[in-house]
């Protein structure tokens, strides 16, 4: 009887993975040591053999899973790999820049087959690859079978705690998930709590007993831990998005013959497994922006991620030499973003320095599609695409960003996005205007004020607020729907919403606060997706639509912030 291996692909495919990854990390430890410590001849640290010996184990692993789904050509490859890293051990080779790029380009190669395997279970020809990285090294690899090792005592290679399986059973502890089941399960979560918000709705309009209140009361409690339940079991951690960051700088800065330090902090944190799985393109082109513009020969790029009361915080610092914000309006002008007037305008804020920071509106340019100062296309910039993936993706999942760069010069540069902690669920601020109620997202509230109308000056055809000091602008609802003038509204005050827009703030006009109240997000329908100032819809208790207003697109639109 033949063994059938094609139902063990996916466990192979994922230890490969999960190994492969491993090789990639610890190859770029293994460089730093001998970038640090010039090592040249035999290791001299404890550390770099430790490293060596992982190399070693993940490359054995990957040999012998691979032989034994019969990817002999994968099986040889890291074969060949792991007889590298053990002649490095002992001295019988030396590892140098460009055997260290051949690995690289290895692991990539490796990389691509596992994705043939997994798309058409058909593996990719190794054997010239496998051939030329012998060449260089000069080891004796044959065959997929054991090597001859150089164990200075002749014992076998240690393996670690946790590698070898027990003959006796084990309780199981972790199930694999499909995330397609997982999104059924949200699904079924949110539908219980929009009946539970209907029921609570009903429950107000009729006289009931004692036993029905306390039954209402156990069903909330019960579909509450089973929102949290689910929430728990679709976080993953930040480190899912980031795992290829290391190596992506470190192959990016080697292109362009710079020196980058690289951090990260706080990638152990957990968030939805929605929000991660959308994280890594907006943060790789920060990225690449902070090597391309930034950095100029040497410095250090530190990704920081906080969880701060209601949202995430991901931090992208470098030290480099900060954005020249007189280029950015020259080029915006240039392009026809902006107009000679606003283009005077802005040059002129610039002039004065203010608070040594750019105002929002100037900061916005950076993130235009057609917008680019680079002098020359690279493979990191200048291709038009710009930081606006960035802007989307913000505004897709009803978060806010916030650029530091100083007017300063050499001050460097920190972007912050704000993430709201999942995308199913988010707490809002219920509102109403006229007859109308809206939905705006908590992550971007700063505060909710009244304001006396001898407080409301105007500033060209604008009306501002003057809170703490600080001058406000105001967005008019009915300016932005076409309402006709609000007569609800009190006369002697307003009630304003104070929405944080980058670094500055605006003041959203309302009739009514109604109550916080988390809600469930639903897309928009095809046909009003293109519309700005809207981030989704929601459906309340008594059964009516309501629409989750997007600030940040709703302020930049300086059409909709002036007076009525």
């Amino acid at each position: 009887m033949m063994f059938d291996t094609n139902k063990f692909k996916d466990i192979f495919l994922l230890e490969a993975k999960e190994h492969l990854q491993k090789l990639n990390d610890n190859l770029l430890l293994l460089e730093k040591i001998f970038k640090d410590k010039k090592i040249e001849n035999k290791l001299a640290s404890s550390q770099s053999g430790e490293l060596l010996n992982e190399l070693m184990r993940s490359s054995h692993t990957v040999k012998s899973s691979s032989a034994t789904m019969g990817f002999n050509k994968l099986a040889y490859l890291t074969h060949v790999l792991e007889d590298i890293f053990d002649y490095a051990r002992y001295g019988k080779l030396t590892l140098d820049k460009k055997i260290f790029n051949f690995l690289y380009d290895i692991f990539d190669n490796i990389e691509k087959s596992l994705k043939e395997i997994k798309e058409n279970n058909k593996e990719l020809d190794l054997q010239e690859l496998a051939d030329k990285i012998k060449l260089v090294t000069g080891v004796a690899t044959t065959g997929t079978g054991k090597s001859i090792k150089n164990q200075p005592d002749g014992q076998p290679l240690k393996v670690k705690s946790g590698e070898v399986k027990s003959d006796g059973f084990e309780k199981i502890s972790h199930i694999n998930v499909s995330v397609e089941k997982l999104d059924q399960l949200m699904n079924l979560t949110e539908e219980l709590l929009i009946h539970r918000l209907r029921l609570n709705a009903y429950f107000k309009k009729i006289t009931h007993s004692s036993d029905l209140d306390e039954i209402n009361e156990s069903l909330g409690f019960a579909i509450s831990n089973l929102q949290y339940s689910v929430m728990q079991v679709r976080l993953v951690p930040v480190a899912e998005a980031f795992i290829n960051f290391p190596r992506l700088v470190r192959d990016l800065s080697l292109k362009q013959n710079k020196d980058i330090e690289f951090e990260i902090l706080g990638s152990d944190l957990e968030l939805d497994r929605t929000i991660v799985d959308k994280l890594q393109d907006p943060v790789v082109h920060l990225l690449r922006n902070a090597i391309d513009h930034g950095i100029i020969n040497h410095g250090k790029i530190k990704i920081v991620v906080k969880r701060e009361k209601d949202y995430f915080a991901i931090e992208v610092e470098d030290s480099g030499q900060g954005i020249d914000w007189q280029k950015v309006v020259a080029v915006a002008f240039k392009r026809s973003i902006i107009n000679q007037e606003t283009a005077n305008k802005f040059n002129k804020e610039l002039e004065q320095k203010k608070n040594n920071i750019p105002s929002d509106e100037i900061v916005h340019l950076i993130f235009h599609p057609n917008l680019s100062t680079a002098e020359k296309i690279t493979e990191t910039s200048g291709r038009g695409v710009g930081l606006s993936v960035v802007e989307n993706f913000i505004r897709d999942i009803h978060g806010n960003i916030t650029v530091y760069s100083p007017l300063s010069e050499n001050k460097g540069t920190k972007i912050i996005l704000e993430l709201p902690l999942t995308l199913a669920i988010i707490k809002s601020l219920l509102v109403k205007v006229q007859d109308q109620r809206f939905a705006i997202p908590f992550t971007v509230i700063e505060r909710a004020v009244s304001v006396p109308q001898e407080s409301i000056k105007s500033m060209g055809d604008q009306d501002i607020a003057v809170i703490d000091e600080i001058d406000v602008p105001l967005i008019r609802m009915e300016k932005i729907f076409g309402f006709l003038s609000s007569q609800t509204r009190n006369k002697d005050n307003l009630t304003i919403v104070l929405a944080r827009r980058g670094l500055d703030l605006v003041g959203l006009v309302v009739d009514e606060l109604i109550n916080q109240q988390e809600i469930i997000v639903k897309s928009l329908p095809d046909y009003v997706k293109g519309v700005k100032g809207f981030a989704g819809s929601t459906i309340l208790g008594d059964g009516q639509t309501v629409l989750i207003l997007d600030i940040a697109s709703i302020a930049l639109d300086i059409k909709k912030l002036t007076r009525v």
